[in-house]
């Protein structure tokens, strides 16, 4: 399958103006998940990001990281809509549409390390069942 045929496909499935929950953890891959969702013109996202706290500091700077991109996304991110060839520029079709982001950011925090011990299971499924968990509830 092509590209053009994966991206229609994903559109057919996904509409545009649809409102998506998306999970960024701050990792390389679920931002750039994020920032290619943006450029393809999902603007109606509730990004949520929970705080294992597993990593200390580390933990809540990836949570602080993940806020300030979608503050960013909300504040800079603009698109300007395509221009149709051959279509006449008057004076009210030569301003270009805007359509800011309208993201939101949800975040939790679990001590997962204290909930796997109370639950007896490994820290890998006390962590996915919190956020699947969180996810629910923000859903």
């Amino acid at each position: 399958m092509n590209w053009i045929q994966t991206k229609t496909n994903l559109l057919r499935t996904f509409p545009f103006d649809g409102r998506y929950l998306i999970g960024v953890s701050g990792g390389r891959d679920s931002v750039a998940l994020l920032h290619w969702l943006m450029n393809l013109g999902y603007k109606k996202l509730i990004v949520c990001h929970l705080n294992h706290q597993l990593r200390g500091r580390s933990s809540d700077a990836d949570a602080r990281f993940v806020q300030e991109l979608v503050k960013r996304y909300n504040q800079e991110f603009v698109e300007q809509a395509p221009r149709v060839p051959g279509s006449r520029m008057g004076k009210r079709s030569a301003r270009p549409t805007i359509r800011r982001p309208d993201l939101h950011f949800e975040l939790g925090a679990v001590n997962i390390r204290a909930f796997a011990t109370k639950q007896k299971m490994s820290i890998e499924t006390a962590a996915r069942d919190s956020r699947y968990s969180f996810f629910a509830k923000v859903a």
